[in-house]
């Protein structure tokens, strides 16, 4: 009997503050592979900030979170190797055009350009193009 696959995205215990601030407290999540999966919720309840974490633009202040089973912290490389990054303005009929440069990767290297207490969102910090506006897709399901 083979094992099964690895969840495409599984967080345990993470969080991320800004100085006193929480805005991820805890969160345990499974998304197994093939599932689709959107986060709904209001302003400040932290999607950004996990999708952030999730694409290596940004760092974990606790807990772990993994993608395909690699950890955004230890193995950012591997994660990278795996995530397209894509524009939610971007109309979604093109995405099946072969060519379109709508995806890209996260920047390789650390998460150096996290966010902080001076800028809580990582908007200015984040030169990479990462705006609230962005969405977290595989690269697999492209």
């Amino acid at each position: 009997m083979s094992a099964p696959p690895l969840p495409a995205v599984q967080t345990l215990g993470l969080t991320r503050t800004y100085g006193s601030m929480v805005a991820l407290n805890a969160l345990d999540l499974t998304v197994n592979q093939g599932d689709l999966f959107g986060f709904i919720g209001s302003n400040g309840a932290g999607k950004t900030t996990t999708l952030r974490i999730l694409a290596t633009f940004l760092a974990p202040s606790a807990g772990q979170a993994l993608v395909l089973g690699h950890d955004v912290v230890r193995d950012a490389d591997a994660v990278r190797q795996v995530l397209a990054v894509q524009d939610a303005g971007v109309d979604a009929q093109l995405l099946a055009q072969p060519g379109q440069p709508f995806l890209d990767r996260p920047p390789a290297g650390p998460p150096d350009h996290v966010a902080d207490e001076e800028d809580p969102q990582g908007i200015e910090s984040v030169a990479a193009g990462c705006t609230s506006s962005e969405t977290l897709f595989p690269a697999s399901c492209v």
